[in-house]
């Protein structure tokens, strides 16, 4: 891109050390997600055999002769580098660069995003997809940092050319309201409507797609959604197992990540959530992380969603209720699944007193549903020694007070007071 589409190799000659042909594939991947053309030149020995390094040669030859010299395509169909065990450990590889939080979205990567169908999984992935071309910081939340941002394809399969058109429009309009960054994705993001046109089970769409990505060299690739982009059994493993081969190997020649949206099966009984995608197991043994999205508590106004995480490249991660409210197009995280207890203690630190109705009132403000997560926090509290019951006044009021000195939270009771009630 710099003005050099040819890659010296001075070290060795092919084949005679796996370690440095190794770091050269490696070396030319990275160059060509960044868009150069790759070729190496090989350096004849000297004229005694000795090998010879590019200073030693430009001393007798010219440059122009350097430039002469044939070249060859590194890093494509080359013969696999064999290493022993020994040879493997002591191989320095680099660590996998995250693109969004620690291992959520890595390079290289295939994962897959699942949900019910109408849930939000497009608008979910519109604003993943925007944030990686350079939106926003983060995803979602500061937990979730964007690391990289790059050239993101959107290939749209579900929705109208004209819709979405206008959901990114809508998308971009009011991430400008939120003083987002909505200069850097118009520049980096391209969306590309496949509608009935495009399938990746046959040859046809299969070079179709390379050819977009060898024009836009995109560090994320988006299909949204899989199913109109094949015509084969979801349900057999076996086709299933091909068209998820033929995604890894543009994954892996690209070096980019790969978003994969999927619908949800019909029924999610007895699975693990990696397998919620509707037909083979194979949407969940594949991929490196798998992202599903679930209906949450009541909604109201507002969608909220269970955003949870399955990840191969990196630590686990909590569920997130995510929220997106009405006339609003992009998510907010609200709350994690299991920190109610946290949530309402820290509440009354912070409040010193708080009617135990009004706590309930912040609860749900706070995007939080359920009132027997509520009331099984209370209890927890309660065997912690943290909460008593008691009820004041007429009618009576359950306080809850928090006890500083003592580190205690407590709920003050008078006598006949009977227990939680909303």
């Amino acid at each position: 891109k710099q003005g050099f589409e040819r890659v010296t190799n001075e070290v060795t000659r092919p084949g005679s050390n796996p370690n440095v042909r190794a770091a050269e594939t490696a070396l030319a991947k990275e160059l060509r997600r960044r868009g150069a053309t790759v070729e190496a030149i090989r350096i004849p020995p000297g004229p005694n055999g000795q090998k010879q390094g590019l200073d030693d040669y430009l001393t007798v030859h010219s440059v122009e002769t350097f430039w002469s010299l044939p070249s060859e395509a590194i890093g494509e169909d080359q013969e696999p580098v064999i290493l022993s065990l020994g040879e493997f450990i002591e191989r320095p590889l680099p660590d996998v660069p995250s693109l969004i939080g620690d291992g959520v979205i890595t390079a290289a990567s295939l994962n897959s995003t699942i949900g019910r169908a109408k849930l939000g999984k497009t608008w979910f992935t519109m604003q993943e997809a925007l944030c990686l071309a350079g939106m926003a910081p983060y995803f979602i939340l500061e937990k979730l940092p964007v690391h990289r941002t790059g050239r993101v394809l959107y290939l749209n399969a579900e929705v109208a050319e004209f819709m979405f058109q206008r959901r990114l429009g809508w998308i971009l309009a009011e991430a400008k309201k939120r003083g987002l960054d909505t200069e850097a994705p118009k520049k980096n993001f391209f969306p590309v409507t496949v509608r009935g046109d495009m399938r990746l089970d046959r040859k046809d769409g299969q070079q179709r797609l390379l050819k977009l990505c060898e024009k836009i060299k995109p560090m994320l690739i988006v299909l949204d959604p899989i199913g109109p982009l094949h015509y084969t059994d979801e349900n057999k493993q076996q086709d299933m197992g091909k068209l998820l081969n033929y995604l890894l190997s543009v994954v892996n020649y690209f070096d980019a990540a790969m978003i994969v949206v999927h619908h949800m099966g019909k029924s999610t009984e007895n699975k693990e959530e990696i397998h919620y995608g509707r037909g083979s197991s194979v949407w969940g043994d594949r991929v490196d992380s798998n992202l599903n999205l679930m209906p949450y508590g009541e909604q109201g106004s507002a969608a909220r969603i269970k955003l949870s995480f399955t990840l191969r490249n990196g630590p686990p991660i909590d569920p997130l209720i995510v929220s997106r409210a009405e006339g609003e197009f992009l998510y907010r995280a609200v709350g994690q699944t299991d920190d109610t207890i946290e949530w309402l203690e820290d509440l009354i630190k912070a409040e010193g007193s708080l009617d135990r109705e009004a706590a309930w009132e912040r609860y749900k403000a706070s995007g939080r549903t359920g009132e027997k997560a509520f009331k099984r926090a209370l209890s927890v509290l309660e065997v912690q020694e943290k909460v008593k019951r008691s009820r004041e006044g007429y009618p009576a009021k359950t306080t809850l007070v928090w006890q500083g000195g003592q580190g205690l939270l407590q709920v003050g009771t008078a006598s006949g007071g009977s227990g939680l009630t909303m």
